[in-house]
């Protein structure tokens, strides 16, 4: 056994030399079924490189040792040595440690193998999205194992070179201080039991403990397992044996007790964390920050299991469309997907690891829609955007708006839309009430006319007004009224509209209502709304949705919020071109931008006769001011 005050170099130990000069089509040259995934982690009493193989330890590595040990420094050094000898589209790391103590994973963050390094937060969404990411990579690897019609990740990696399947690394969890992270989230134990039950999935757990008697059934449960210096108890438990207890105070001095093997092999560890080269002053690089230097965008990045939340930088109205462009028949616009279903920002998916857009489908369940969120949560911005993205992907033939501005003149932009028929403010109550009552009017004018042309549902109505007039201006209309408690200074006005909202939708007439809170809505009116919007509410509890999601909404990013139990974030009523990407808050200038959108749909409208708005009824005349009739 080599002294303990002489560290052996890992990066030697493997065959990989100085990472400055090393020559990566070599390292990572294709490896024969035998040595893929084994590496030499140290040496054994004669100087015998001693060997992990990730293919034959079950379903994880186990590495137990009291403080001072080497636990930490071991873990990197078995990561740092896969980067090593394997490129990033075999292996991939997702890095876990407890709260306030991920410096164990510095250097390995910028390896192109590392999918995941982060902390364990208990304080917020992190951790669920953290185990919906797991859980997710799980079901991928599976999903593309059962699609190759082979039985397991081996079987799946002999096959792929001479296939047209895509390539699939091995994802190695990697736990620094498994029982930190269990304390700060107890329910954690469940994911890890799930990953350790799914065999042959290319998905391989690695943690650190200081003892057995932390995790008892967790260690029990482990095939391979490294006993560094332990108690005496812990090394009986660990390895059969007392001998761990026995060990030099010097890290990496343990023993490796790997699967189906009679007797641990004694071993000293390599390390990692050494100088390259000759120090010279304070700031002297180590060898594994020159070794990701080296590497650094010389492999394809790892599959990101987590991505920021959505809404980390606002985006743009086009984010998710097709590019707008100007064409004669339909103006400024993008061609919609499909009718009337728009996209109006971000849902995270952290379960298939991505951002997927946040569709409103009007034409389907979400045909009313309702955004709730306590002051300057960004609703009005959220309303502004939702009728942007419908007039960037409809004519003023197919959709129409009718805006009651509740909520403080944040709807007026829209009035120069050539979709909008009308925007009115609460202070007008007679032009408050005229604008339902031409909703009101459509709609017993609608319920004559599709009895009277044959037309049993708005579907059929939609399809048959793409070539026939049908005696209408347009096809969808959509009552939005910005600030629902203002309903209430409206006599009648309250029921009117719920009639809208019970009758509407199968005769193509569409509600959208913001509110401060969900019992400021009717409950009616919420069982009516199947879209459900939820920005930061003033009381969580009070959710819909998820409350748990609910709590983690940011209180000072407005925009940001959860849909269908998943966070989201409403994209910005302007270009994406136009925004300058502050990092809090909504952008500078934000009105102004949102007024220039709005005239370019307008100016670009080429419609010879532009629909009528709706005209305010004649003013009351006094009998006096009548004129006399003549004699």
């Amino acid at each position: 056994m080599p002294r303990s005050d002489e560290p052996i170099n890992l990066f030697d130990l493997v065959g990989f030399g100085d990472p400055a000069q090393c020559d990566l089509d070599r390292a990572w040259r294709r490896r024969s079924i035998e040595d893929l995934y084994r590496i030499p982690i140290g040496v054994d009493e004669r100087g015998n490189p001693v060997h992990l193989d990730l293919k034959k330890c079950g379903h994880g590595v186990g590495i137990f040792g009291c403080a001072g040990s080497g636990k930490s420094e071991l873990l990197r050094t078995i990561l740092f040595g896969l980067a090593a000898t394997h490129s990033s589209t075999s292996i991939n790391f997702a890095c876990i440690s407890p709260e306030h103590c991920d410096q164990v994973w510095r250097t390995l963050y910028s390896l192109p193998h590392t999918a995941l390094a982060a902390p364990m937060l208990s304080d917020d969404i992190t951790g669920q999205r953290l185990d919906d990411a797991l859980i997710g990579a799980l079901d991928r690897q599976i999903e593309l194992i059962n699609r190759a019609e082979v039985k397991s990740f081996t079987e799946y990696q002999r096959i792929q070179p001479e296939t047209d399947h895509e390539p699939m690394a091995m994802l190695l969890v990697a736990i620094d201080d498994l029982p930190g992270v269990l304390r700060d989230r107890p329910d954690f134990a469940a994911i890890i039991d799930r990953l350790a039950r799914v065999r042959h999935s290319g998905i391989k757990l690695m943690y650190t403990a200081a003892s057995a008697e932390q995790i008892p059934e967790l260690a029990r449960g482990i095939a391979t397992r490294v006993a560094l210096r332990s108690s005496e108890s812990d090394s009986v438990t660990l390895i059969g044996r007392p001998w761990a207890h026995d060990l030099p105070d010097s890290p990496g001095n343990g023993y490796l007790a790997p699967l189906l093997r009679d007797s641990p092999i004694r071993f000293h560890a390599a390390f990692t964390d050494l100088p390259h080269g000759t120090p010279q002053g304070e700031h002297h690089p180590t060898i594994p920050q020159v070794f990701a230097e080296r590497i650094h965008c010389q492999a394809p990045p790892a599959r990101r299991l987590i991505l920021p939340p959505p809404g980390e930088l606002p985006a743009g109205i086009d984010t998710s469309l097709l590019a707008p462009e100007v064409t004669e028949d339909r103006g400024f616009a993008a061609r919609p997907e499909s009718p009337l279903n728009v996209p109006i920002g971000l849902s995270d998916n952290p379960f298939r690891h991505r951002h997927d857009p946040l569709l409103v489908d009007f034409a389907g369940a979400d045909g009313n829609l309702a955004i709730v969120g306590r002051p300057r949560s960004g609703k009005t911005t959220a309303a502004q955007t939702t009728l942007l993205a419908l007039a960037l992907t409809h004519t003023p033939a197919e959709i129409r708006f009718h805006c009651l501005d509740f909520g403080g003149g944040g709807l007026a932009p829209l009035r120069d839309l050539p979709h909008t028929r009308v925007v009115t403010a609460s202070h007008d109550s007679k032009y408050v009430a005229q604008a339902v009552d031409d909703l009101t009017d459509l709609l017993a004018k609608r319920e004559k006319s599709f009895a009277r042309n044959d037309i049993d549902s708005i579907a059929e109505f939609r399809k048959r007004r793409e070539s026939e007039p049908l005696d209408e201006l347009s096809t969808d209309h959509f009552l939005v009224i910005d600030g629902w408690p203002e309903v209430h200074q409206h006599p009648g006005l309250n029921e009117r509209v719920l009639r809208l909202a019970r009758r509407g939708l199968s005769y193509g007439i569409h509600l959208i209502v913001t509110a401060n809170r969900w019992d400021d809505l009717p409950r009616e009116l919420r069982e009516l709304a199947g879209g459900r919007v939820e920005l930061r509410l003033a009381d969580p509890r009070d959710s819909l949705s998820s409350v748990e999601c609910a709590q983690a909404v940011p209180a000072d990013k407005p925009g940001r919020g959860v849909c269908n139990a998943r966070h989201c974030a409403i994209n910005m009523p302007v270009l994406g071109e136009e925004l300058d990407y502050a990092e809090e808050g909504l952008p500078d200038g934000l009105g102004g931008k949102t007024r220039e959108l709005v005239q370019r749909i307008r100016e670009s409208w080429t419609e010879s006769t532009p629909l009528p708005q709706l005209r305010r009824a004649p003013l009351d005349v006094d009998h006096a001011g009548l004129p006399k009739s003549e004699p």
